[in-house]
């Protein structure tokens, strides 16, 4: 941090090392730091999408949704093809229950970027959410194809396997998930 802050110090106008700071704050949880340092980087470069999805990220991160989203959709106006942007619009739409806008940008998101195992498994949340859990169950499994180690993805997956009555099933990836995690 003390060479991101000398360069902000060399170079006052420039958006990126503020945009960088944010999102080492963010990672550490000093989210209204994170949020300034975002918002200075848009104040120098009200263009750059990645600052105003990572201003959305820290935003939800606080539980402004609204505010996350608005940020979201900012940055793809600014970027159409902006994979992560749509991934995480998906996801802020998906917490407010509007499953159809989440699931239409998780296919935006998928176009772009295929192989992101994230983005599958959120686009099989939204499909549960939804109800659809045949989709749900495949979404989750393509991302498992992608990372099979995750155990985020075991547990989304165990939960669809639930909801369609398979229960040995759903236990049988908890407890790969649980041993990913090193619980018993």
């Amino acid at each position: 941090m003390v060479i991101l802050k000398d360069i902000m110090k060399k170079s006052p106008k420039k958006a990126r090392p503020h945009n960088i700071l944010g999102y080492i704050y963010n990672e550490r949880g000093w989210v209204d730091k994170a949020i300034a340092e975002f918002q200075i980087a848009i104040m120098l470069d009200p263009n750059n999408a990645e600052a105003h999805n990572n201003l959305g990220n820290a935003y939800y991160d606080k539980g402004w949704v609204d505010k996350a989203i608005e940020q979201f959709e900012n940055a793809i106006k600014l970027e159409p093809n902006y994979a992560e942007g749509h991934n995480n619009l998906g996801y802020a739409y998906n917490t407010k229950g509007w499953f159809d806008e989440a699931i239409e940008h998780y296919e935006i998101s998928l176009k772009i970027q295929p192989n992101s195992a994230e983005t599958h498994s959120n686009l099989g949340v939204a499909y549960k959410n939804k109800g659809l859990i045949d989709k749900a169950i495949e979404e989750h499994q393509i991302a498992l194809s992608i990372q099979p180690n995750i155990p985020g993805i075991l547990y989304n997956l165990a939960k669809a396997y639930e909801l369609k009555g398979l229960y040995a099933k759903a236990e049988e990836y908890r407890q790969i998930a649980r041993t990913l995690e090193g619980k018993k």
